[in-house]
């Protein structure tokens, strides 16, 4: 195998980067059969101590591997792992230079159910193998020999073909990798210890001769094809998709720069946070990410154009782009509602933001409630300034009595005059408040100097004595003339 490769590196101790592997493969199978097909690969790798600076690098490799019939053997070539597979590899480097590989390769569709990986248990417990070693010895040394070789080659592929129904191992080898990491200078001066990585890839067969190549010609008859949402890395392995691929978003961005999903990712709903990350864009033809850079068309995020979204739902975004932070347009926010700062706007407002008063004033400078508050109803007190004048329904006007207001207050609306009777005078009740002139009463109902009552007190009955300053007989219904010089009387 001859592969070239690329790796994005990071300044770390913990070195996770990406490591992308291109090449091609060409294989021998037990019966002559040949094939030459392109590979990819791709791995995180699980740990690397020290510090790695690397950008990008190149390798030869040649790797020799056992692929047992038991396990396909050369069914397997052309068909490998897209997306069922994996590669699991002990490297041990020395100084970045020079690695040695130990892989092992499973292909996770060839598990086997549980049934029947109880029932090939049994069939090996069952095996009368003293009887079977009995019989090895009835004939001469020589062909005892032989039929040793063969017994135990039996016994070999039973557990081989056991160990591939349980773990889906399809192969395992050992490779050898000389190459050079451009500027990765540290890791020169470092003893590495083994590193263990998984791999995922994919293989494209370009030519197949000899037994089982039949379906295996036309490398886009290599798979039926992937699925939308099925992983693929360029340049080549993408050629399987059924539909064209394209980068995807949010939980399925990948840190492989060259991997993209095969079909349009599934378009976001309203609401779905966006451009809080950059790998998470609401549009990825305005953001600065990869895919805008790299590929002609990036793909689409939002099923709705992103808008910023405010109140409980304001997310603070990373985007340089700043055109929102959530799919879709935020329903407008309803009157009374608290706005004012950065993540509670006047424009989210249904209705132009004012300023409120009473138990909903907004004191904080630059608060604001949404829409126009409803005025107030007659008699409620105002004054001051949470509760200035305008707020009334109607003119505020000082009221007097009992809802009588201090000085540099006064209530929503005209008092309601006072009925006949009552007593005025006063700064708290003048004259003016009566619905009748005010007048001084007499009788029981005398009101002293300055003291008045609303309107016209009745006159005096027949019988009802006056005279003197609090029961003037003016007050008399009649007056009797004639009983004065005797009595002061009313007639």
């Amino acid at each position: 195998m001859v592969k070239w490769h690329y790796s994005l590196g990071c300044i770390w101790i913990i070195d996770c980067c990406w490591d992308q592997s291109m090449g091609f493969n060409v294989a021998y199978g037990e019966d002559g059969q040949t094939s030459c097909s392109y590979i990819e690969e791709g791995s995180l790798l699980s740990y690397k101590h020290g510090f790695d600076s690397s950008l990008y690098g190149a390798e030869m490799s040649y790797a020799v591997s056992w692929m047992p019939s038991v396990w396909g053997g050369f069914g397997n070539i052309g068909s490998n792992h897209h997306g069922e597979g994996q590669v699991w590899t002990v490297t041990i480097s020395f100084g970045n230079l020079v690695d040695i590989d130990l892989f092992a390769v499973f292909d996770l569709s060839n598990i086997a159910k549980i049934e029947t990986i109880v029932k090939k248990v049994q069939e090996i417990l069952n095996r009368d193998y003293k009887e079977e070693f009995r019989k090895l010895s009835k004939d001469g040394p020589k062909e005892f020999t032989l039929a040793l070789c063969s017994w135990l080659q039996s016994i070999l592929v039973t557990a081989l073909e056991l160990l591939g129904m349980v773990t889906g191992i399809a192969g395992f080898g050992a490779g050898f990798s000389a190459g050079l990491e451009i500027i990765d200078l540290s890791d020169l001066l470092l003893i590495e210890i083994p590193t263990i990585s998984a791999l995922h890839g994919s293989e494209l067969l370009i030519t197949c001769n000899g037994k089982e190549c039949q379906d295996k010609k036309d490398y886009f008859k290599t798979v039926k094809g992937l699925d939308d949402s099925k992983p693929c890395t360029m340049p080549f392995g993408c050629l399987y998709c059924k539909n064209k691929a394209y980068p995807w978003y949010g939980t399925s961005y990948s840190l492989n720069p060259l991997q993209l999903y095969c079909g349009k990712q599934p378009c976001w709903k309203d609401h779905t946070p966006c451009n809080t990350l950059t790998v998470n864009p609401c549009d990825p033809k305005k953001a600065l990410n990869f895919g805008r850079l790299v590929y002609h068309h990036p793909g689409k995020t939002c099923c709705n154009e992103e808008s910023f979204w405010y109140g409980r739902d304001y997310l603070p975004i990373t985007a340089p782009t700043g055109t929102g932070n959530r799919c879709g347009k935020q329903a407008c926010f309803k009157d009374g509602t608290l706005v004012g700062g950065l993540t509670m706007p006047y424009k989210v407002c249904c209705n132009t933001a004012e300023t409120w008063y009473g138990s909903k004033a907004t004191v904080i400078p630059g608060m604001k409630r949404c829409g126009k508050q409803p005025c107030f109803r007659d008699e409620i007190l105002v004054g001051g300034p949470t509760m200035p004048y305008k707020v009334c329904c109607n003119k505020a006007e000082t009221w007097y009595g009992s809802k009588a207001t201090a000085p540099f207050t006064k209530r929503c609306g005209r008092q309601s005059c006072f009925s006949d009777g009552t007593v005025v005078g006063g700064l708290l009740m003048p004259y003016s408040v009566c619905c009748n002139t005010a007048k001084t009463w007499y009788g029981s109902k005398y009101t002293p100097p300055g003291i008045k009552r609303c309107g016209n007190q009745s006159c005096f009955g027949r019988g009802t004595i006056c005279g003197g300053p609090t029961m003037p007989c003016s007050t008399c219904c009649k007056f009797n003339r004639a009983w004065y010089q005797i009595n002061i009387d009313c007639d």
